[in-house]
């Protein structure tokens, strides 16, 4: 899957990689991969155990990507300082029109960054 999108490979849209146990080192791999996409467009990294490195990779990969609409990572192990990287990512990135962060550990300083 991650050759897949390394490759850019036009009909690999739809990243769905829950319950694969990535990590924060998995995520940082995508994250590269995802920098130079512009096939994907929904990504779900539901329950993987990702941290707050992990999804700090993936939101500078979305600083670049154009192509990913919708993110799911919910039940990963997300607190308030991934959030905010996320929501940084978010205000430089366009196509990105939603993200579920449920079941994550981002409280209300995560939260109102995202908002």
């Amino acid at each position: 899957d991650t050759q897949k999108v390394r490759d850019n490979d036009p009909d690999y849209t739809k990243l769905d990689w829950t319950y694969r146990n990535v990590g924060d080192d998995g995520a940082e791999v995508l994250a590269k991969a995802l920098g130079k996409n512009s096939s994907v467009t929904y990504i779900d990294l539901g329950d993987n155990g990702i941290g707050d490195d992990g999804v700090k990779a993936i939101a500078e990969a979305l600083k670049k990507n154009s192509s990913v609409t919708t993110i799911r990572a919910s039940y990963n192990n997300i607190g308030a300082d991934g959030a905010k990287a996320i929501a940084e990512a978010l205000a430089e990135n366009s196509s990105v029109t939603k993200i579920d962060l449920a079941s994550n550990n981002i409280g209300d300083d995560g939260a109102k960054a995202i908002a």
